[in-house]
């Protein structure tokens, strides 16, 4: 690699990588065309030494999930489309990743994918990849009702999604060192993908055994048996829940403890990998007007990190 291509990454010189992301977006063919050979030299490994470097201590670490920005540059060097870069390579996935962090001048490297989509095509979801843009799960045409619901049973881990995140989370490992985080969607979050947004808060006003039984299905079928393979496979990996359609601040502090949390608190207390499962945005949600409903304590949301 060129002495200019390094500077882009090396510290102190994180300026040069954010002013060719800056002129790329600006539209600038020297720049694409720069972007283009530094990518190809990434994808062929010929950066892997550069991720494996520690991160500097003395210093808060700064991260951040850059997988659409990623997307988007592969999409315009190469062509790649969302399923073609999500699904396609994750070697490449990761590598290519990891460079567009270290091009903005992060140090401390992390792992991220499209954690709602892949969590609800995991099980069989239609989900939809357009273009250059993030994967979705197909609006309208919802995996299960109230019908069909219980049929829902442990997915083949060994294919599919499953595996190729697993693929990802080795190749991170091994280019950096580190201890990897798995990112799953937390029960309520999937089973609002899976049985769709709008039906499922109804059903939390109208029939709350109802969601209450679905998110333990989940729970039995799905969570139990991932988190447990992940950690045979990792075991000193961590494990992150998103759970944004869960959040106390989308469906209402009293909810999000009855409803929400309580599959999330089952997983970590009954589990003997429990204590390493977390859910950031949880602890990011607790507010003053979150944690006073009902005599509820500051930590009531947290209470699941």
């Amino acid at each position: 690699m060129s002495t200019d291509s390094m500077s882009l990454v090396n510290e102190g010189f994180f300026r040069a990588g954010s002013d060719l992301l800056i002129r790329w977006q600006a539209g600038d063919a020297a720049a694409m065309n720069e972007l283009r050979a530094l990518f190809d030299a990434v994808i062929e490994g010929q950066y892997d030494a550069v991720f494996h470097e520690p991160s500097p201590t003395g210093s808060v670490g700064l991260t951040a999930s850059l997988h659409l920005t990623t997307l988007t540059l592969l999409n315009e060097l190469y062509g790649l489309n969302s399923a073609d870069f999500y699904k396609g390579d994750p070697q490449r996935y990761v590598r290519t990743t990891l460079m567009t962090q270290r091009l903005l001048g992060i140090r401390k490297l992390t792992l991220h994918w499209p954690v709602y989509a892949f969590g609800a095509e995991g099980l069989g979801q239609a989900t939809i990849y357009a273009g250059g843009h993030a994967p979705a799960a197909a609006l309208g045409k919802p995996l299960v009702d109230r019908t069909n619901w219980r049929e829902l049973s442990t997915p083949d881990m060994e294919i599919g999604i499953f595996r190729i995140t697993e693929e990802m989370l080795a190749c991170f490992s091994d280019l950096t060192n580190l201890e990897p985080v798995a990112h799953l969607p937390a029960p309520y979050s999937l089973a609002a993908d899976i049985f769709g947004q709008e039906g499922l808060i109804l059903a939390l006003v109208e029939t709350p055994g109802f969601v209450d039984e679905f998110l333990d299905h989940l729970t039995e079928r799905l969570f139990v048996p991932w988190c447990a393979r992940l950690f045979e496979q990792f075991p000193n990996i961590r494990i992150e829940l998103s759970d944004a359609s869960g959040s106390p601040d989308f469906i209402g502090p009293h909810l999000f403890k009855t409803t929400a949390a309580r599959p999330v608190l089952r997983l970590i207390n009954i589990n003997p990998w429990g204590d390493r499962i977390f859910v950031a945005n949880y602890r990011g949600d607790t507010t003053p007007s979150t944690s006073g409903d009902e005599g509820s304590n500051s930590n009531s949301a947290s209470a699941a990190t």
